[in-house]
């Protein structure tokens, strides 16, 4: 049986997915260990800014202390690059809330082996809850960094993207580890996005990264 996503249209992007962030972390920090995975990309960057200013304007007092987050996907650059995923979470949202310890990343090193297996290690040790997958949707239906008509399947919770589509290697958590996560809200902020998102679930052949992520707990916010 395919189970249809909720669709959730709102009016103001950064400030809907901000309530709805903060409502789910007030729901999970009282239990024990939960992690949450962030997309990367520029998207992020207004609705994290709205997380940060609607927590300390309005006093949210959330206990971070069992609350980790991971990046969706890395490119294969230092923290310190400008196309870094990890560097934008960083700035734009766990250092402003006081929480950069709080993050799982892959530590940069010039071998791309390395720099995935030391990622996989990390990944592998946790052991908590996969509350949220909160990701991205690329016009051409790829997610993380699984892209349509790519070999994407794996027992591995990480997989390695050699030469990606911007010509950098990355890292990516494995469609199977996703899957993992009891919700996966998909941000379609353009029109171009919401289609690429339809299409993908129109597919029959499982080409589609964002049809095998699409269960239950999914949920695509859209704009009116």
């Amino acid at each position: 049986m395919t189970i249809k996503p909720q669709k959730k249209i709102i009016s103001n992007f950064e400030r809907g997915v901000a309530q709805d962030f903060i409502k789910l972390l007030e729901k999970v920090s009282s239990k024990p260990s939960v992690l949450i995975a962030l997309g990367g990309g520029n998207t992020p960057r207004k609705y994290h800014h709205e997380i940060v200013r609607i927590i300390e304007r309005e006093n949210y007092n959330i206990n971070f202390q069992n609350i980790y987050f991971t990046p969706s996907d890395e490119r294969h650059v230092s923290l310190s690059h400008s196309s870094s995923n990890s560097q934008m979470i960083i700035e734009t949202l766990l250092e402003p809330l006081g929480i950069v310890d709080q993050f799982i990343y892959p530590e940069y090193c010039f071998n791309l082996n390395e720099f995935y297996r030391g990622y996989l290690e990390k990944i592998n040790s946790f052991t908590g809850e996969f509350a949220l997958a909160l990701l991205g949707i690329g016009t051409d239906g790829h997610t993380a960094s699984l892209y349509p008509f790519e070999e994407n399947t794996t027992e591995e919770n990480v997989i390695k993207v050699v030469s990606g589509h911007d010509g950098l290697s990355r890292v990516s958590l494995s469609e199977i580890y996703l899957n993992k996560f009891k919700e996966k809200w998909f941000i379609a902020n353009s029109k171009e996005k919401k289609n690429a998102f339809e299409y993908a679930l129109k597919d029959e052949k499982n080409y589609q990264p964002l049809k095998k992520l699409a269960g239950k707990g999914t949920c695509v916010y859209v704009g009116k």
